[in-house]
């Protein structure tokens, strides 16, 4: 009988030295749980404080890529219909953009400044001269604070150039230029260079 007293008083023993093992399991799950919740909160508030700044540097865009285009040599090539941006962030800043002018056609620039103090000018460089011409061209605002230009042109390099108007502060805000090619309207017989006798009527028809 004492034997197996002494056996059943063992097994509740073993029964005991088996709860704090328990314990510390649940213990250990409870921290991981913890550390996981942690993790997520810091991962999450990364993700805002990034996405917050990719926002602020789409309305900076420093450094300007375009750099340096201030220059009828140096001016940034346009693709048809396509926006581009830049920034004048000094008050001597100019920038020059281009498109070429496959033909004698119409033309529409569309300038979105978003900041205010900022002109534009359009001048054409024909094909096969190295002059470069001033267009008149007149500039509508429109409700919203952008500008539209139209005119006919071509061939040749239709220039655009921004510079700060008088008196207007520099700013790292970058403004919108479009520039779009649609033809038509008159002749585009670009196979007739400048300066031929058949150059001026051929473009006025």
């Amino acid at each position: 009988m004492r034997n197996g007293s002494r056996t059943g008083v063992r097994s509740p023993g073993t029964a005991r030295s088996s709860r704090p093992s328990s314990s510390r399991a649940r213990g250990s799950h409870a921290l991981t749980g913890v550390a996981l919740a942690i993790v997520t909160v810091a991962a999450a508030a990364l993700f805002l404080l990034l996405l917050c700044a990719s926002s602020v540097e789409a309305l900076v865009p420093l450094p300007d890529p375009h750099e340096p285009n201030d220059t009828l040599a140096t001016a940034t090539p346009l693709e048809n219909g396509v926006a581009d941006y830049g920034a004048l962030t000094t008050r001597t800043d100019k920038d020059y953009f281009y498109l070429v002018l496959p033909a004698a056609g119409q033309v529409s620039v569309h300038f979105v400044q978003n900041q205010y103090g900022r002109d534009i000018e359009v001048a054409l460089q024909p094909q096969g001269s190295s002059n470069v011409v001033p267009l008149n061209w007149d500039r509508e605002v429109n409700p919203d604070g952008s500008s539209d230009l139209e005119g006919t042109a071509g061939p040749g390099r239709l220039f655009v150039i921004l510079t700060l108007e008088g008196g207007a502060e520099p700013s790292t805000a970058a403004y919108i230029i479009t520039v779009t090619f649609t033809g038509g309207g008159t002749g585009g017989f670009s196979d007739v260079p400048v300066g031929s006798p058949f150059y001026a009527p051929i473009t006025a028809l």
